[in-house]
């Protein structure tokens, strides 16, 4: 097997590490030479991966270890570009195995999944620096990879009709209503520690006083099936979604070329056009067919709210503040966005399509975002607005409008089991 290995010598104590017994080196004072014992190499008692494959495959815990099935993540190995010297290995181990690629995806995984870099070491058997520079290799494997399951590609030509007919499944309104959606829009603040003196210009652009947190804000569009269609980090913790958009300059030309039937949906930080729904605000949301459209707006918006809070519950490394360099950190959102799109082509995700209510994170094995709870306090089932007023007759509003009148001549109103699970 394949494998590369960069230990030489660590003086921390480590349970599971072979200490070698050092040559002596003389140190002169004087004329006179006093033996002084060089630091002792230490042998690492590396991981066996195939013994420790196979208890995981027998206790039935490989998935929830490694956060996708034995064979998912097998392609991901071979998939990834890892090329290692077996030569050079060997010439550097000092005796130890080789860090196999098995080894080196199985910690970048396990690292993005919550385990510190120390509790890793321990666990495959290597030094803490070895193990900083397996996770950085996985990581940059994962964000070269131009394989078609770790993309993250926004829909066009053919994709576009797929993509709405995923949404079409999702909505409970009559099919006429939101024929067209091809993506849900909205923005996340990703946690980081205080940026360190010298590192930026400003500290305080990274400072979000909404969420009380320093932060990134990464803006993403996902489909009916939760996957990933755009991302970006789209500027500091104190950016909000609407300037955050209105840096995407390759989005809004994406937005802009997209055919007359197709559009998305997103929140009231986003503005209202033809090919970007959103909500009705503030108290019109109050009256019977405003807050049934939004209801039914919201049924395809969730995916988003969705989408993030799935991601965070099987990477879980964004449970707590990052604590690494900005570069790094955003390294670990954007990898972490295009493995979240390879479990999900590989591994899939059920979804129950009809159901539109507030145990929808619990129901999908989705846990709601540290910083966004996703659902209103008012547990009025769907997603909250933001406050910012549209009026009814807004320029580009032409297609919202014509779906707000078509729900009152059909005299639509919310689902009666909506109403009374949720209030």
């Amino acid at each position: 097997m394949n494998g590369y290995n960069s230990d030489s010598s660590d003086d921390s104590y480590d349970p599971n590490a072979i200490l070698l017994l050092p040559p002596v080196r003389a140190m002169i004072f004087g004329t006179a030479a006093v033996p002084v014992p060089r630091a002792p190499k230490i042998r690492y008692n590396r991981m066996d991966w195939n013994q420790h494959v196979a208890i995981l495959q027998q206790n039935g815990k490989f998935r929830g270890r490694y956060r996708m099935r034995h064979e998912t993540f097998e392609k991901l190995v071979g998939i990834l570009d890892l090329p290692l010297d077996e030569h050079q290995s060997l010439r550097s181990t000092s005796g130890n195995r080789p860090i196999q690629k098995e080894m080196i995806v199985g910690c970048g995984l396990r690292y993005l999944a919550g385990d510190s870099t120390g509790a890793l070491s321990d666990l495959f058997g290597m030094a803490d620096t070895s193990t900083k520079t397996t996770v950085s290799k996985f990581l940059d494997a994962v964000l070269t990879s131009d394989h078609e399951d770790l993309r993250i590609e926004a829909p066009t030509g053919d994709s576009l009709r797929r993509t709405a007919n995923g949404f079409a499944l999702i909505s409970t309104a009559p099919s006429s209503l939101f024929e067209g959606c091809c993506g849900a829009i909205d923005g996340w603040v990703v946690t980081i520690n205080k940026p360190k003196d010298g590192e930026v210009e400003n500290v305080a652009d990274y400072h979000s006083g909404h969420y009380c947190c320093y932060g990134l804000v990464v803006l993403a569009m996902c489909d009916s099936q939760l996957c990933f269609t755009y991302s970006a980090i789209a500027g500091t913790g104190r950016t909000n979604d609407a300037r955050a958009f209105g840096r995407l300059e390759a989005l809004q030309q994406w937005l802009a070329d997209l055919p007359a039937p197709y559009f998305i949906v997103g929140d009231n930080a986003f503005p209202l056009t033809n090919k970007m729904l959103v909500p009705f605000p503030g108290r019109l949301r109050q009256q019977a067919y405003y807050e049934s459209y939004n209801f039914y707006q919201s049924q395809l918006r969730i995916r988003i709210e969705m989408a993030f809070g799935r991601m965070t519950t099987k990477w879980r490394i964004f449970r707590k503040p990052l604590d690494t360099a900005l570069a790094r950190s955003r390294d670990i959102i954007m990898a972490c966005m295009r493995l979240h799109n390879y479990v999900i082509r590989n591994d899939g995700v059920r979804l129950d399509n009809r159901r539109s209510s507030n145990d929808l994170l619990g129901q999908f094995r989705v846990e709601p975002l540290p910083q966004q709870q996703g659902l209103d306090t008012q547990n009025n089932g769907f997603l909250p607005e933001v406050e910012l007023e549209y009026p009814i007759g807004a320029p580009n509003a032409h297609r919202r409008n014509g779906i707000f009148n078509r729900i009152k001549e059909l005299e639509l109103v919310r689902p009666f089991d909506n109403i009374e699970r949720n209030g």
